[in-house]
């Protein structure tokens, strides 16, 4: 026998009701309103997800039930896609145009400091009503996934370290919480940077992302899409390593690639002004 109970609050937290027993986690995400089914779910299991259908249940419905050995559900494995895209110097009617095109549904913003001085549509207030006017969510994940992380070891020579940021507990969590959203929602990171190389949403967030094997695409200033591996490969000619040698794997070269563009790229916090001797102007 297994337990069912709501789960309440935004979906990036937490999508819909949860069934524990001591083998699975089954999360349904949407209500419990028939006897006759429960709609769509998925299992979380020894780190794989499985999307289900359930189509039948025993036992009465509500804000917390019983599931008894007769619930029916059919496996079907999950192929998660989050999409990035950079608003550069779009107005805001082109940035939805962009991310409407590529059916996405809620915004996750992945900067750490979400406004802007030269292009305040893109504050995070009027970010949010501008989306929420044509039905696209927004949650707000900079704390978590920011390019400037706010725990100093995650720093060496006062520049901010993405493999470091990666172990951090707060960035695993909204890993995680992104994930959840996205069996909701289909998921745009948004930051500021035009170019995907460019920024933390590609060279951190995207990489993790790839590596639990959710697929990612890039929206690009044209509209067009590149996925993360295209990326990739993009970034191994920029970087010079794209020929590579014999003693040395792709991944070897990708991990420098990532190295070098990260030391460029990423964010470096300004050196303190020293105070002027005394008695010196």
């Amino acid at each position: 026998m297994s337990s069912v109970s709501p789960i309440r609050g935004d979906p990036f937290q937490n999508p819909g009701f949860r069934v524990t027993s001591g083998e699975y986690n089954l999360h349904i995400c949407s209500p419990l309103d028939t006897p006759q089914g429960l709609g769509r779910g998925y299992l979380v299991s020894g780190g794989a997800s499985h999307r289900f259908d359930i189509t039948s249940h025993l036992g009465p419905t509500g804000h917390a039930m019983t599931v008894r050995d007769s619930l029916q559900v059919r496996r079907e494995r999950i192929v998660t896609t989050v999409y990035t895209i950079g608003h550069s110097t779009h107005t805001v009617e082109r940035l939805i145009a962009l991310v409407r095109q590529h059916g996405v549904t809620a915004v996750a913003d992945v900067r750490s400091q979400p406004y802007s001085r030269l292009h305040p549509q893109f504050n995070r207030e009027e970010l949010c009503a501008a989306l929420k006017a044509v039905g696209i969510s927004y949650v707000f994940l900079g704390k978590e996934l920011g390019g400037r992380a706010s725990d100093p070891s995650c720093y060496a020579d006062g520049q901010v370290r993405y493999d470091r940021v990666a172990k951090s507990p707060a960035f695993e969590a909204g890993i995680e919480r992104l994930q959840r959203g996205g069996d909701s929602y289909r998921v745009a990171l948004l930051c500021a940077e035009k170019d995907p190389l460019n920024c933390h949403r590609t060279l951190l967030v995207a990489r993790q992302l790839s590596k639990r094997g959710v697929a990612v695409q890039h929206i690009l200033n044209t509209g067009a899409l590149e996925s993360q591996d295209e990326a990739e490969a993009h970034l191994l000619r920029e970087m010079g390593l794209e020929a590579g040698d014999i003693f040395r794997s792709r991944d070897d070269l990708i991990e420098d690639a990532y190295r070098l563009r990260a030391s460029a790229v990423a964010f470096r916090k300004e050196e303190p002004t020293s105070a002027p001797a005394r008695g010196k102007r």
